[in-house]
């Protein structure tokens, strides 16, 4: 499968492909390979943080990578790089697209896995960053406070930021089929 990223400014100029960091190395995006068994893309069985970079300062760094790390460690998903292994991978993105402002997305998946629901008994895990710019600014908002929401608050996947969000938000599915008629 081709994980293809574009466009995204880097300083004066737009680039049809970037880089990315994938599995512990940093390649161009062109070039990268996810298994196509990769259970993050069949199942959605993986987690995922984004990291705002503002002047070349990642915001919350440590609470993202903490965060990731609990979902990884509740779902049974072996987040197998350290802290600053993930740290060098950002490092590497920014300083291989000179980025200043971007979005960073980390990926984690349980990696590749037989047909089925049954996880692999010992899995490779998949971990890949991205980068993309950030999005532009909201226009004014008004305020507006909910009183029901769609996240399903029992489940325990509400406070992980699964790749599988249809047990977080059940009615979301439904809703997205009734705009369709």
């Amino acid at each position: 499968m081709l994980v293809k990223i574009r466009p995204l400014l880097r300083g004066d100029r737009v680039s049809d492909t970037m880089s990315l960091w994938l599995n512990g190395k940093l390649m161009p995006g062109d070039l990268a390979r996810l298994d196509p068994r990769d259970r993050g893309f069949t199942l959605g069985d993986g987690l995922f943080e984004t990291i705002r970079q503002e002047d070349r300062w990642l915001a919350y760094l440590d609470r993202h990578l903490a965060r990731l790390r609990h979902g990884a460690d509740f779902l049974g998903i072996p987040l197998i790089w350290t802290d600053a292994e993930i740290e060098t991978g950002l490092d590497a993105l920014i300083e291989a697209e000179r980025l200043n402002n971007a979005a960073f997305r980390i990926t984690l998946s349980r990696g590749p896995g037989e047909r089925g629901i049954l996880p692999p008994a010992v899995p490779t895990p998949t971990l890949m960053i991205t980068a993309g710019p950030l999005p532009s600014p909201a226009p004014p908002a008004r305020l507006v406070v909910a009183t029901i929401t769609r996240r399903n608050e029992a489940s325990p996947l509400s406070r992980l930021k699964t790749l599988k969000l249809s047990g977080q938000y059940p009615g979301a599915a439904r809703g997205a089929a009734a705009r369709r008629r």
